[in-house]
């Protein structure tokens, strides 16, 4: 209790923490003390309920909303990126980016802005069934995190425009669709007796490096254009020489002289390197057994480890299936029987044979 002896003859309240008793000359302490102190106490009561109702609005009203970097992606990354981020995304929902998030999954929109109470998110978090409740695994979210997400949700859930949206593994060259540019026209055609004659020796590309399938500047992108451009052609002279009858008189080679690295020529340079450690050819047509890979590399894709076919037993096969032999074929050169396929034994691959 406070109080505060008046020398003038007027009232003075003085308001502190607790109950007030204000003296004025010429009346008893006793009565005075009794008259106020009951209006002192109700004063108060009503000054602190005031005081505390004008607390609580002014917080509801400056309470700022939750930051999406400080305080929403940290739970939703730590929680849900599992099931919803770039390596998996169930129902094609992904919650790694914000963005992301506003663009919601196969089922729809998983926020409605501004309207937490509407939100598929909101009720998933908040669910008491496992088999609905967001995240899957683990302890549920804590009131907390959900308190976060609703305001964020309520506040519009803004974010930062220059969010770095992490990439998807579909997003990936190997998964995208191989580009099919048109085939450049022949040039002069009068000479072309039968369709087969324009091919009777292909040769994809021209010039030097990414005019040609040398992709040491960027294999990605050479091999998109170079492949391409051969793939529909490929598959229409097969066809063009299965309905002329030509496809078992004719023997079809695709190939080139080696192969390339697995890995790239440096730091954030993708071209890549020669290797002849390990590539590929295919065969097709006369006397080929189609429908088969023969041999494999290693897990790298870098050298041929199981059922290595050197390039000389290539040819004494292409030999063979052309009617020839390959130890036979020979000329005389420097004292030697010189041979296509080199002095060295070499082998027919027979898997290949039809």
């Amino acid at each position: 209790m406070s109080a505060l002896r008046c020398a003038a003859p007027s009232r003075i309240i003085c308001w502190r923490a607790g109950p007030v008793i204000v003296y004025v000359p010429g009346v008893s302490n006793r009565a005075q003390s009794a008259g106020f102190q009951a209006r002192s106490y109700a004063r108060c009561r009503a000054f602190v309920a005031g005081a505390l109702l004008l607390g609580d609005l002014c917080s509801a009203v400056a309470a700022p909303a939750p930051d999406y970097t400080r305080d929403v992606k940290p739970i939703l990354e730590k929680r849900c990126a599992s099931c919803h981020g770039r390596l998996k995304q169930k129902a094609h929902l992904r919650l790694d980016a914000s963005a992301l998030i506003h663009k919601g999954g196969k089922n729809g929109p998983i926020i409605v802005t501004g309207k937490s109470g509407d939100s598929p998110l909101i009720r998933r978090v908040s669910s008491t069934d496992e088999s609905e409740r967001m995240p899957a695994d683990g302890q549920p979210l804590s009131a907390e995190q959900i308190s976060l997400l609703a305001a964020w949700i309520d506040a519009g859930a803004p974010y930062p425009e220059d969010e770095n949206v992490p990439a998807s593994p579909a997003e990936h060259w190997a998964f995208q669709t191989v580009r099919r540019p048109a085939v450049p026209p022949v040039k002069n055609g009068a000479w072309c007796r039968n369709p087969i004659d324009r091919f009777v020796q292909l040769y994809s590309g021209g010039g030097h490096i990414e005019d040609t399938w040398d992709g040491h500047n960027d294999c990605v992108t050479n091999h998109k254009l170079h492949a391409g451009e051969t793939d529909k052609p490929i598959a229409a002279l097969m066809a063009d020489l299965k309905r002329t009858g030509l496809w078992e008189e004719t023997l079809l080679v695709w190939g080139g002289e080696f192969g390339r690295t697995p890995t790239s020529e440096g730091l954030g340079k993708p071209g890549r390197d020669h290797d002849w450690h390990g590539f590929s050819m295919w065969l097709a047509g006369a006397g080929v057994k189609g429908g088969q890979a023969i041999g494999a590399t290693d897990e790298f894709g870098f050298k041929a480890t199981e059922d290595p076919v050197h390039v000389s037993d290539l040819h004494a096969t292409m030999l063979h299936l052309m009617g020839l032999d390959h130890r036979k074929l020979t000329f005389f050169h420097s004292g030697l029987d010189q041979r296509l396929t080199g002095v060295v034994e070499r082998n027919v691959v027979t898997k290949a044979l039809a």
